[in-house]
């Protein structure tokens, strides 16, 4: 497995759905659940501002959901959350996502203009076929099938 692998060398979503701060609670779980989402990030032009998860919903909405369905997300969002960029490793992407009990990671560029976001199975899927490979290549190394 190559422990220097950077995040823009592995699969991870850069087509990413966000939505201004003034954005309706209302709205931002109806697009989650649209499109089957974890996560939303909340951008004033192209910065990021905050993130909002699934978790955060359960955390914070669940049950309540009256009279707050309708107030801006930024009352909701997990402002200022930790970013990487594209040249951050993914063993430390990961060990930051561990570390904090993330499941989504915000990749952005150095200035913090949004670029994609990496789910803790991108980090996953790319160290389990990093692994198989190298258990494969060991496996015939020694003679297993």
């Amino acid at each position: 497995m190559q422990l220097k692998t950077e995040i823009r060398e592995i699969s991870y979503v850069k087509d990413v759905v966000s939505v201004g701060p003034g954005t309706s609670l209302r709205e931002v779980v109806r697009k989650l659940h649209e499109g089957q989402f974890g996560s939303i990030i909340i951008t004033e032009g192209k910065k990021v501002k905050g993130i909002f998860t699934e978790r955060d919903y359960l955390k914070k909405i669940a049950g309540r959901e009256a009279g707050l369905l309708d107030q801006p997300i930024s009352e909701f969002m997990t402002p200022e959350p930790v970013c990487v960029t594209e040249n951050e490793l993914v063993m430390k992407v990961g060990m930051l996502m561990r570390m904090g009990r993330f499941r989504h990671i915000v990749v952005a560029n150095e200035e913090m203009e949004l670029v994609g976001i990496v789910s803790i199975k991108d980090v996953m899927d790319f160290l389990f076929d990093h692994l198989t490979a190298q258990g494969s290549q060991t496996s015939k190394a020694v003679g297993w099938k």
